[in-house]
């Protein structure tokens, strides 16, 4: 039999666990909470007497309490964990049990909280599924699911940075949040003195008002800081619809916060898709990135941003970047797909924007100061771009290219079908063949670390797509490589290199140029090519610049109007070199190369 470490001086006898000793006490122990045959009956039992590094582990049934952290883990021992036992699904009911929320965590570090289903809060009239107070550091909310939270500010999972010390690291992850009453609060919110968060891949639907939140500047909430510093990304918002106040609940709502990513999130059938505001004066939202989300039919418009009335708050300094509006405003209450409001210096580009029957797509009325927008693709239902309504500071413009005259926005967009796979079935990929297709801003440059909509690399084809998918391309770069490429020379690794290309002293981006088919025998080639020498007189190498997520592959020919015969890969590249070599075994004959790019 192994032990427990409750406390400081007491050991239980525990029924299953691992156990370590450290400095005379036992730390890292499981304890099992069952309905019979476990260590504890109780969850709050449990958690009571956990330390650093232990794991609570509950077993199936339905455990009507709710729960009250006493203490949490640390540096140096770890977390405390309070999990469902693997493969079981443990239930913490609130029916009958005295409080407003059902597990707290107040002014405690390193707690991780998983699996479980929460439910039956009633009565609630400021409560959560799991709420956390104050300075919390180092907590993990995953794979809850929430329900039933009934009453008023009724909400799933809620975090109030309440101390002067900011909460951090804080991850709200894969989270489901239904049936809940948040009005006049929201399911998911992150408000007050918090730096440094995840909220991801949570589903939140049917609930009666904002479904995730991220809030600064409700100083009655806490008047030390605002939420700041994290990433929203890849959760699913429906039915998030305000049972107050005419309807303008959003799918995800940022309220005076600051340096967020708003990111790969999927927002429908609510009030608003996503909105971007500031409520409070003197506490604007910046630093706000908002890419890659696919907001759909949603009742009064797609994305929203700027202060709702000019005594309140300002939008500044945020992008909008690759989204895709479809069929917004179905209320047709003349908001369009993008509502921009008191709000300045902005960036809106590289989104689609494709309105249903209402014809109204961009709308702005009043506090519209320096907002640029460029490079996005527009479209309608109707197909006809001089139906499309566009309001731009209180003045109509009907027509696209009248509102572009008349506004000087959207130089470089298009009023065209984006070839959307299957939006009716809410497929946003585009085909091929779409125009939106590296129709985004040239200039605009992403970090590997940037995706599209799968997951794949931003930028494909040297320029951005518009909208949230960026198209798989396969290249053909045709290269001659004997006779085609004059003055060869020949290193002391006996490699012939070509004078062209970066190699050779253009000073031009290697992989813009490879992709731009470029003539092998102009100042813009990218390739070096060589015939190995020595111990290899047989072997043509073809020197060029590779990407990670690519497969490579050398095809040649005789000519390139000739049949093309595979001679090295496809090769799946696992990093980025400028110099990455693909041979040819016995080929040293005239002939033409070409190097196949797969993404």
């Amino acid at each position: 039999m192994q032990t427990f470490k409750l406390s400081a001086g007491t050991v239980l006898a525990a029924s299953a666990g691992i156990l370590f000793l450290q400095a005379g006490r036992c730390i890292g122990a499981d304890a099992i909470v069952a309905p019979s045959g476990g260590d504890f009956t109780s969850i709050q039992q449990a958690i009571d007497q956990a330390a650093p590094g232990d794991t609570v582990r509950v077993r199936d049934g339905v455990y009507y309490e709710k729960v009250v952290f006493s203490s949490g883990g640390s540096a140096g021992g770890g977390y405390v964990s309070l999990r469902a036992y693997d493969g079981e699904h443990p239930v913490l009911d609130g029916t009958g049990v005295a409080g407003q929320s059902m597990v707290v965590i107040q002014e405690h570090d390193y707690i991780r909280i998983e699996g479980f289903e929460i439910r039956n809060n009633s009565g609630v009239t400021d409560g959560s599924g799991i709420r956390l107070l104050g300075a919390c550091q180092h907590i993990q909310i995953v794979s809850n699911e929430i329900h039933e939270m009934r009453g008023s500010n009724a909400m799933g999972i809620t975090l109030y940075g309440t101390n002067s010390t900011p909460a951090s690291d804080i991850l709200v992850q894969g989270n489901h949040v239904h049936h809940c009453d948040p009005a006049t609060s929201e399911a998911i919110v992150l408000n007050g003195n918090i730096n440094g968060f995840e909220v991801s891949g949570n589903l939140v639907h049917d609930v009666n008002n904002i479904g995730i939140d991220f809030i600064g500047g409700e100083t009655d909430i806490s008047p030390y800081g605002i939420c700041r510093n994290g990433v929203c990304r890849g959760n699913h918002v429906y039915k998030a619809r305000s049972a107050y106040g005419g309807g303008y609940a959003g799918g995800i709502y940022v309220d005076g916060a600051q340096n967020i990513l708003i990111e790969d999130n999927m927002v429908h059938e609510c009030d608003l898709g996503i909105e971007i505001g500031a409520e409070n004066s003197g506490f604007d939202s910046t630093g706000i990135v908002v890419r890659s989300n696919r907001v759909f039919n949603n009742d009064k418009v797609g994305i929203v941003f700027g202060g709702f009335e000019q005594a309140v708050g300002r939008v500044r300094g945020c992008r909008f970047e690759n989204n895709v509006c479809y069929k917004n405003d179905t209320l047709q209450d003349g908001n369009g797909e993008l509502w921009i409001q008191f709000a300045s210096n902005n960036i809106v580009e590289n989104n689609i924007f494709f309105c249903g029957p209402q014809d109204w797509i961009v709308v702005s009325w009043e506090g519209n100061s320096n907002n640029s927008l460029d490079y996005n693709l527009y479209f309608s239902a109707s197909g006809d771009s001089n139906d499309a309504t566009f309001v731009w500071n209180g003045t109509e413009h009907n027509g696209f290219q009248t509102y572009r005259s008349g506004t000087g926005q959207d130089a470089h967009s298009k009023w065209t079908d984006p070839q959307f796979v299957d939006a009716a079935a809410t497929n946003f990929h585009i085909a091929n063949t779409s125009p939106a297709v590296d129709a985004g801003n040239p200039s605009l440059a992403f970090s590997s670390t940037v995706k599209d909509m799968d997951g794949q690399s931003r930028v494909m084809g040297g320029i951005v797509d518009t909208g949230s998918d960026e198209v798989s391309h396969y290249w053909k770069w045709q290269q001659l490589v004997f006779g085609g490429i004059p003055d060869f020379q020949t290193n002391s690794g006996a490699v012939v290199y070509s004078p062209q290309g970066d190699y050779d002293g253009d000073h031009g981006p290697n992989y813009l140029e490879m992709i731009s088919g470029t003539s092998a025998t102009s100042s813009g080639s990218v390739f070096r090519i060589g015939i190995k020498r020595g111990d290899q007189p047989t072997h043509v190498d073809l020197v060029f610049p590779v990407r990670t997520q690519r497969l490579y592959s050398i095809e040649k020919a005789s000519d390139p109007t000739g049949a093309w015969s595979n001679r090295a890969g496809p090769s799946a590249v696992a990093l980025n070199d400028d110099a990455y070599t693909l041979s040819d075994a016995a080929s040293a004959v005239a002939g033409v190369y070409r190097v196949g790019i797969s993404e």
